[in-house]
């Protein structure tokens, strides 16, 4: 039997984000979990906020992927003033909202972003979850042993046994 999963995720995707998310998506298919998403499974009726909480309700685990959303080369340090040229990474706002709804439910939660990306969820430590970095190069199935195939099997693991609760 299938288990539903929310996965947080920016609506508009780069083509190796894309690849990234089918691709884990199948393998997730491979342990039943079956993912549930805003604008891609589940269309809203009423408020965001609403139907986030209303569908994460309906969910026995969350997958939130931080992908690069916003990138930005040079900004102003607000408290020095200063111009600082490095390039920052940022997730969809929607990723740290739908975390939050999700970590307050109590539900397993996958947090995998891609590197650069920091802040709320994203923090090590911050939620008593480890932040797990996307790999460079995906492997298509969980029949390969590989890190991402060992991560999605424990995590499925605790999605079944809340749902069987």
């Amino acid at each position: 039997m299938k288990v539903s999963v929310f996965v947080s995720i920016p609506t508009t995707r780069s083509a190796s984000q894309e690849a990234f998310y089918h691709s884990l998506k199948v393998m997730c298919a491979e342990v039943d979990l079956e993912f549930r998403t805003l604008g891609i499974t589940d269309y809203p009726i009423e408020t965001p906020f609403k139907e986030v909480l209303c569908l994460a309700r309906h969910c026995s685990g969350g997958i939130v992927l931080g992908f690069s959303k916003i990138q930005i080369s040079s900004y102003i340090d607000s408290v020095t003033g200063k111009e600082l040229k490095n390039t920052k990474h940022f997730p969809t706002p929607w990723n740290q909202i739908e975390a939050g709804m999700l970590y307050g439910l109590g539900l397993p939660l996958l947090v995998l972003c891609e590197p650069g990306i920091d802040g709320g969820i994203f923090d090590k430590g911050a939620a008593e979850l480890y932040i797990h970095e996307i790999p460079t190069t995906m492997p298509m199935s969980l029949e390969k042993e590989n890190s991402l195939g060992k991560i999605i099997r424990q995590f499925a693991q605790k999605v079944h046994a809340i749902y069987r609760k």
